[in-house]
C-alpha cells in the first residue's frame, strides 16, 4: 500500500468508533462490495485518483497535511463562523457536534487551559450564554435581528434555549481537567460595562439579572471543583472536573481532547470561529505540556479547600467591584 493511502485510510477510521462502521461507509460512498474495500485496507488493491480526491474531500483528509508532514508542518481545519444569517444556529449546532463526539471516545478527556471561562459552562446559565450570542452577533456576526438592539434573552427564538440545554447536557458528562488564571471573568465584566454604557440593555434590571447569573455561574464552578466533578440538578456526579490555577502562564485558549481512541486539538481562532488538527504528533506535544505545567501548578480540586477558597473569593471580588461601579451609573 502507498503511503498515502495508508495515511488516508487511517485518517478516515479515527472517524469510526468500530473499523467494520468504516467499511460500511467506504462501501457506500465508493460504491462497491465490502471485500473490495478490505483489499484496499490490506493494500492488496490502490486506490485510483479519484477514490483518493473523493474520500479526501467526504471526510475532510487533508493530503497537504500528509506530503507537509515530513517538513514538519501541521495542518488545521478551519471552521469559520461569519455568515449573519446562519452564524447563530450552526455556532450552537457545532457545540454540540463538539461535544457528542466524545460520547463514542474511551476514556476521553478535556484538557484545557485560558484565560477566559470557556464558553460551554455558559450553557449553565442561559442569559449570560445568549449575552454571549448577542455580543458576537453584534461585533462580528452582523445578525440582523439583533442588529442595534438592546439587550433582552426574549430576543432570541425558543430553539436556541432548547439548544443551550441540550449542550448543557451534553456538557455534565465530559471529563474536563481545566487550567485558569485570576481573569477568567474579566472579559464578561467589561461585555457588561461595554454594553451598559452604550445602553445597549432594555431595562437596569437585566444588567442585575446578568451579574446574578455570573455569580451562580461561578459559584457552581466552586462546587464542581470541591466535588471534583460536575453535578447536575438531581447531585448526580458525573463527568470529572479537575482544576488548577496558574497564574504565571498566560497562553492563547486551548483544548486537547485525549483519548485511548484519537486525539484532537481545538483552539479557537478569531473567536468564535476555530481551528483542529488530528495530528498524532502536535497532539501528543500538546498533552506532554499540559502534564508539565499541571505539575508546576496549584491544584484547586477537592481537598485542596485552602487553595481554592482563595481562588473563588479573587474571582468574586472582582464581580463584587465590577456590579458595584456599574450600580452608580445605573441609579
Amino acid at each position: 500500500m502507498t503511503n498515502l493511502q495508508s495515511y488516508l485510510f487511517q485518517q478516515i477510521l479515527t472517524q469510526f468508533p468500530k473499523r467494520s462502521d468504516a467499511v460500511n461507509a467506504l462501501t457506500s460512498l465508493l460504491n462497491v462490495t465490502p471485500d473490495a474495500i478490505y483489499r484496499r485496507l490490506r493494500g492488496d488493491s490502490v486506490l485510483t485518483i479519484n477514490e483518493t480526491a473523493l474520500l479526501s474531500s467526504h471526510f475532510g483528509v487533508s493530503l497537504d497535511a500528509f506530503v507537509s508532514s515530513a517538513r514538519g508542518q501541521v495542518t488545521f481545519d478551519l471552521h469559520l463562523f461569519d455568515q449573519a444569517a446562519s452564524s447563530l444556529d450552526q455556532f450552537m449546532e457545532n457545540l454540540r457536534q463538539i461535544l457528542n463526539s466524545l460520547k463514542d471516545l474511551t476514556e476521553a478527556r478535556v484538557l484545557s487551559i485560558s484565560s477566559n471561562v470557556p464558553i460551554f459552562y455558559y450553557a449553565l446559565t442561559p442569559g449570560l450564554f445568549k449575552f454571549k450570542l448577542f455580543v458576537w452577533a453584534n461585533t462580528i456576526w452582523n445578525v440582523p435581528f439583533l442588529r442595534d438592539q438592546q439587550f433582552s434573552p426574549q430576543l432570541f427564538p425558543p430553539h436556541i434555549d432548547q439548544m443551550i440545554q441540550r449542550i448543557k447536557d451534553d456538557f455534565f458528562l465530559v471529563h474536563s481537567v481545566e487550567l485558569w488564571s485570576m481573569s477568567m471573568v474579566e472579559d464578561t465584566l467589561n461585555q457588561l460595562a461595554y454594553f451598559t454604557y452604550s445602553g445597549r440593555f432594555s431595562h437596569p434590571g437585566i444588567v442585575q439579572q446578568l451579574y446574578d447569573e455570573l455569580h451562580v455561574l461561578i459559584q457552581t464552578l466552586q462546587n464542581f471543583a470541591t466535588d471534583g466533578s460536575k453535578s447536575n440538578v438531581r447531585q448526580v456526579l458525573q463527568g470529572g472536573f479537575d482544576l488548577y490555577h496558574n497564574e504565571i502562564l498566560h497562553a492563547s485558549q486551548t483544548f486537547l481532547i485525549s483519548s485511548r481512541d484519537k486525539p484532537l486539538v481545538f483552539i479557537p481562532f478569531a473567536t468564535p470561529s476555530y481551528v483542529m488538527t488530528f495530528d498524532p504528533v502536535t497532539c501528543q506535544h500538546l498533552e506532554d505540556w499540559f502534564e508539565k505545567i499541571i505539575r508546576k501548578s496549584n491544584p484547586l480540586s477537592r481537598a485542596n479547600e485552602k487553595n481554592r477558597h482563595f481562588f473563588f473569593n479573587q474571582i468574586f471580588q472582582k464581580i463584587i467591584f465590577s456590579r458595584q461601579r456599574l450600580d452608580h451609573l445605573l441609579e
